[in-house]
């Protein structure tokens, strides 16, 4: 009954039958997430199969040397018609030489996880040298029975399905270091990082625990901030805030010129922090119809940075009558510049010197931590709502810049509140084992579940016990 989670010999796909599958799937509308999947479980089975045997095959932390252009994407949460503009924009994996990276959170909120999980495995397999995929904090089980993506599968596919991307997960690779110079992570650095190559410390496969705590913990959840000075309790719930001077210090010790990560929604799809030494890519635009710009980073061999930003396709259409601008924003000694062209046309790379006069933009910031996670608690902060909490929130603001206290949260930020207001919510709920359990344990109180992620995202039938990972 359950044959489907042996992960045995199977005939192995050929080059044509990948190529032929990445246009069947890239060929999809912006309407197919209502859809039935378009591959069979039978296809994903020997899909998740082939790519999870290659995916074991690479260290944890993957060391890349990239004589050309190398491409970073950040977060997609399952939005396939940003992945499909940034292909159509700079081409597929395997069309040229750029090579390829994405920093995880490929599924959940969105409606098309399973479009984007399959095009990318078919494509690291075509072209395994040219594409790397990393892992992020939503590429979890516990993650994606709260946010969306099993209830998608259990919709358009089968819980099979579901269980098949799972196992996938567990093997991704969790960092990479680009040209020597660039760490690369989903989340962030963390204080057990000695060195990059602890990284390769942790082995994989590796189910991955929400509320865990340590090295891997801080790869997927940790986030930077300009407002803060060493280590901060994280408003999620779970790992660190980092201030600039923890990146820089590790930067300098490593000899390695910046961080880049995902993680965060930013209103222009980026942040860049210090002398670009750490950059937040968000390539999800219009996130949670925050109307946001989705964003690429381009990096080419000698470490010139350069953005590509993707406006909201609503935001794109909304003035039918006069051309729309799309922005190119790059990096530069005086800050940064951003190139206005019309709307069918896009700026060409232009690599961007190290500069030490880089000034940071204004991002996304993070609220204060809840005084509930074990973090804040720890750091004494005041009750929420507390005039001591209203003034420590003011105060922290103010140390941001007089913009940021003066100014109303953008929708971005908003989104960004109420996305770690959820993460700290499951943080507890999972370290309560009260979703753990049934995850991992098949429960079937399918009630409970069902109060804690919403009847669309709660499975038709209990879900079947996972294979045991390697710790």
């Amino acid at each position: 009954m359950w044959d489907w989670l042996t992960w045995g010999h199977h005939p192995k796909l050929r080059a044509r039958q990948l190529s032929e599958m990445v246009d069947k799937l890239l060929g999809a509308g912006p309407q197919a997430g209502e859809d039935p999947f378009a591959l069979s479980e039978k296809e994903l089975k020997r899909l998740c199969t082939a790519a999870r045997e290659a995916l074991l095959k690479e260290p944890s932390l993957l060391e890349v040397s990239a004589p050309s252009q190398a491409v970073i994407v950040g977060d997609l949460h399952g939005q396939f018609t940003d992945l499909q503009r940034i292909f159509e924009r700079l081409g597929r994996p395997g069309s040229d030489d750029k090579v390829w990276f994405f920093l995880g959170d490929y599924v959940d909120r969105g409606p098309m996880g399973l479009e984007i999980v399959a095009t990318l495995l078919a494509l690291k397999l075509l072209h395994p040298g040219s594409i790397h995929l990393l892992r992020g904090n939503h590429e979890c089980s516990e993650i994606t029975v709260l946010f969306g993506f099993c209830g998608e599968c259990q919709r358009r596919s089968t819980l099979a399905a579901w269980e098949m991307v799972m196992q996938v997960f567990d093997a991704l690779p969790l960092a990479a270091l680009l040209n020597r110079g660039v760490f690369l992570c989903h989340g962030g650095i963390g204080p057990q990082l000695q060195h990059p190559r602890d990284v390769n410390l942790i082995r994989r496969p590796l189910d991955v625990n929400p509320c865990g705590e340590g090295l891997l913990t801080d790869l997927l959840w940790a986030d930077p901030s300009p407002s803060v000075e060493g280590w901060c309790p994280n408003p999620r719930g779970v790992s660190f805030v980092f201030g600039l001077d923890v990146a820089q210090e590790w930067l300098r010790s490593q000899g390695l010129r910046a961080i880049v990560r995902a993680h965060m929604v930013q209103q222009d799809g980026f942040e860049v922090l210090g002398n670009n030494e750490v950059m937040t890519v968000f390539s999800a635009s219009d996130y949670r119809e925050s109307g946001n710009t989705g964003a690429v980073l381009l990096i080419d061999p000698s470490l010139g940075f350069e953005f590509v930003t993707f406006p909201a396709p609503r935001a794109a259409s909304s003035d039918a009558g006069s051309p729309r601008l799309l922005v190119t924003a790059v990096a530069v000694d005086s800050g940064t510049r951003h190139h206005a062209v019309a709307a069918d046309e896009f700026s060409s790379p232009i690599p961007v010197p190290y500069s030490p006069l880089a000034q940071p933009t204004e991002g996304v910031r993070l609220p204060l931590p809840h005084r509930s996670s074990p973090f804040a608690a720890a750091a004494g902060l005041p009750e929420a709502g507390t005039a001591a909490a209203v003034a420590a929130n003011h105060q922290a603001h103010e140390a941001a810049g007089p913009a940021m206290a003066e100014r109303a949260p953008s929708l971005a930020e908003q989104a960004m509140q109420q996305e770690v207001e959820e993460d700290h919510l499951v943080i507890q709920r999972v370290g309560s084992q009260e979703l753990a359990s049934l995850v991992r344990k098949a429960s079937a109180g399918l009630h409970d579940l069902e109060a804690l992620s919403g009847p669309s995202r709660v499975p038709s039938q209990p879900l079947a016990r996972r294979s045991p990972a390697v710790a």
